[in-house]
């Protein structure tokens, strides 16, 4: 299993393993939600991004294309989600600290609503 190393202060080593929210996912998908593609987004740069990872890498493991790409890092920056960073003439993507907590808080939802837990009245 690959262990995440922190780029920001004040966050722990933690063990990303798998990805659970993609595992989680039908193959049957045909129309992807917005939002689904921003989690993947996510869940991609926690998995393979420790050193930041180019647009288009992104691009190709989300299957997509340039346009749609753009607009979606476009989102994640505004919320500060990403951080973008030219380098040798490339754009490199970054996960943020809040970036990260956002992952972690979807992850979570995501192991509650696929397991069903019993509740007593």
């Amino acid at each position: 299993m690959a262990m995440w190393k922190p780029l920001m202060p004040g966050l722990q080593e933690m063990d990303v393993g798998k990805n659970e929210i993609l595992e989680n996912q039908s193959l049957t998908i045909k129309h992807r939600s917005r939002l689904f593609i921003l989690i993947e987004i996510l869940a991609i740069l926690v998995t393979y991004g420790e050193n930041g990872m180019l647009r288009t890498h992104i691009m190709q493991r989300i299957n997509t294309n340039s346009r749609k790409i753009d607009d979606y890092l476009e989102g994640l920056e505004e919320q500060n989600l990403v951080q973008i960073i030219e380098r040798n003439k490339k754009w490199a993507v970054f996960i943020t600290e809040k970036g990260f907590g956002v992952y972690k808080a979807l992850k979570r939802a995501d192991k509650l609503l696929i397991k069903p837990t019993k509740i007593s009245l």
